[in-house]
């Protein structure tokens, strides 16, 4: 059983790194959301263009501020950097590129941008952001050719910056270069004033035509989509990302903590149900000598579905596990019964984490009023002997909020991330 250590982050995270970049002359830009620079500084997801020739020092950079590279397959040009902010409540995320390139699901349709981006950039409060022609264009241009949407964030953002700009000789330059060659720049202007986004969006093929021909683009999408499955084959020699089992009695709360850490950690999770009783498994395992045998199988197609997923650099969330069957049984079984328990509650490897939630008996029999309290605290200790027979494992309060019990599982998720070999 493990007590969770405390987090040694920097004081002020999203500053520190800034103020790093800016120190040792690292050229990049807030790509999006620049204007609201001390929003920024809380934390959340930053997109961040970085001059090519030095993303190297900025990763370097990065390790000393205590952020996890955390590639992704398939993900290129995105590189992922990510932190735990010193609060116990967030996650930082950096999505970093060094040249900016648009499309959906595959980026394809290469572009300036990013070197004109980072030749015009000016300081805003505390950070770098595009010059506001710069952003203008490289924001309607994401809204349509990657999200094919336009979220009230951004439309909010290219309506002021339409007003702002809209005599600018250097931005009708700009939409003449990057928009639909039948299209003209002030009728471009006008609907987004006006914000006629369905407009805009319907002229999405002519958008990616200007940034390249069908044939040039087709052949682009075949190169990525080879490049990706390169990138995944690359992946599964070295796993990215841990794995966490979760136990608990009854009423503990175990899928209110796996749905937040869903919606909560920064980058892909999968849940997958490791409880071994089901009907078919039942029913076919009643017959003899195919139980084990049965749940031996369900037990590792289970983990190698999750050992690619974490190769992939996804968070594994383990929703129960093959511990279950380490607990006492209900009822007293013989030697062979006793036997089978034991192989099937070791078949599969050590989780990076283990997390136990514990409670009384009494508060679980309260919140769900489905077992007796006196099974539940049964439950409760055949758990918490488990927690003290598993190297590593951590017990966490479940008689708390679900928030304070899920920040607990992200210290702990965030140490095991940061341990990993990268």
């Amino acid at each position: 059983m493990a007590m969770i250590p405390p987090i040694k982050t920097p004081t002020d995270p999203v500053r520190e790194i800034f103020t790093a970049l800016e120190r040792t002359g690292i050229t990049y830009c807030v790509l999006r959301d620049g204007d609201c620079a001390e929003e920024l500084m809380r934390g959340g997801e930053i997109d961040l263009l970085v001059r090519g020739s030095e993303f190297e020092r900025f990763r370097a950079q990065a390790a000393d501020l205590g952020l996890v590279s955390f590639p992704l397959s398939g993900r290129s040009p995105h590189r992922f950097f990510v932190t735990y902010l010193e609060d116990g409540s967030s996650w930082l995320k950096l999505d970093v590129v060094t040249r900016i390139v648009f499309g959906h699901p595959l980026p394809t349709m290469a572009t300036r941008l990013g070197d004109e981006c980072l030749v015009s950039r000016q300081k805003q409060g505390n950070v770098f952001v595009p010059a506001p022609e710069m952003e203008f264009v490289s924001l309607l241009l994401h809204c349509v050719l990657d999200k094919k949407r336009f979220d009230p964030r951004h439309r909010d953002r290219l309506r002021v910056l339409a007003g702002t700009l809209g005599a600018s000789p250097r931005l009708r330059e700009l939409l003449a270069a990057y928009g639909p060659r039948s299209e003209d720049p002030s009728r471009l202007l006008d609907a987004v004033v006006a914000g006629d986004w369905e407009a805009i969006l319907s002229q999405r093929e002519e958008f990616a035509a200007r940034l390249g021909s069908c044939f040039s683009n087709s052949i682009a999408r075949l190169r990525a989509r080879l490049l990706r499955r390169v990138d995944v084959l690359r992946g599964l020699f070295r796993r990215r990302a841990p794995c966490v089992a979760i136990l608990a009695p009854d009423g503990a709360g175990k899928s209110t903590l796996v749905e937040g850490l869903k919606d909560h950690f920064p980058l892909a999770v999968e849940s997958i149900y490791m409880g071994l009783y089901s009907k078919n498994r039942r029913r076919i395992g009643s017959l003899p000598g195919l139980g084990l045998l049965l749940n031996l199988w369900f037990f590792h197609s289970r983990w190698l579905k999750a050992h690619l997923s974490m190769m992939k650099g996804r968070l594994v969330l383990f929703d129960r596990y093959c511990y279950d069957l380490l607990l006492p049984p209900a009822r007293k079984g013989g030697f062979l019964s006793a036997w089978r328990r034991r192989i099937l509650g070791s078949c599969c490897p050590r989780p990076d984490v283990l997390v136990i939630l514990d409670a009384p008996g009494e508060v679980l029999f309260a919140r769900k009023k489905e077992h007796s309290p006196e099974l539940l605290e049964r439950q409760r200790q055949g758990y918490l002997s488990i927690a003290d027979r598993v190297p590593g494992a951590v017990v966490v309060d479940a008689t708390h909020s679900a928030q304070a019990v899920r920040c607990q599982v992200e210290r702990t998720i965030w140490l095991a991330l940061r341990s990993m070999p990268r």
